[in-house]
């Protein structure tokens, strides 16, 4: 779909999450885009995005998605739904960003989520973990303060062994199959709706 630009890809990655600093919003790096930055310094040059991971607690006014599409973003994708799954995918200059809600679960863990065959909800679970600023590249970005801790829980043992071809819905050790499947066309809609008013 789109050529992926790594120096380019930080740049649009930092133009993102900007506005979340304007808003005070908490994010931090994960999945591959954390894992490249801890493991090599560097993004790889097989991925398509970058991954972002933020509470959608924390998203008190609207306008922040508004100020994100405003600066030329393009919602491209809108999964999940806003109080448990949501996940929204970002396109700038053809590179993604992909945004992960996270939501507390009953027993004083986190989770956020990705959509499996037939777009079953299946979540991925972590410990509460407190957040550090780091340089990458030229540019100031959030992580969480025991990277090695957060990828393990996710890759296992073994993620610092580079992996080309990864199932991100069952490769991920932490990860729950749910059972409960989303109306894709009504989560769209639902943010859709939302964002407008």
């Amino acid at each position: 779909m789109q050529h992926f630009d790594k120096q380019l890809s930080l740049k649009v990655l930092n133009d993102l999450t900007s506005i979340l600093n304007r808003y005070s919003i908490k994010y931090w790096l994960q999945d591959g885009t954390l894992l490249c930055y801890y493991r090599e310094r560097d993004l790889i040059s097989h991925d398509n995005d970058t991954d972002v991971g933020l509470f959608w607690k924390d998203i008190q006014d609207r306008q922040v998605f508004k100020d994100i599409i405003s600066t030329g973003f393009n919602l491209f994708k809108i999964k999940g739904y806003m109080h448990n799954s949501l996940m929204l995918t970002f396109i700038k200059e053809k590179q993604k960003v992909d945004l992960f809600f996270y939501y507390e679960n009953n027993d004083e863990t986190i989770y956020h989520t990705a959509l499996g065959k037939h777009w079953e909800i299946v979540k991925y679970n972590y410990s509460f973990f407190d957040l550090k600023e780091i340089v990458f590249k030229e540019y100031k970005f959030f992580v969480p303060k025991n990277e090695k801790i957060f990828l393990e829980t996710k890759y296992g043992n073994d993620w610092n062994i580079p992996k080309i071809k990864w199932d991100n819905i069952n490769g991920p050790q932490n990860a729950e199959r749910t059972g409960t499947f989303v109306d894709i066309n009504r989560c769209r809609k639902e943010f859709r709706t939302w964002l407008k008013k």
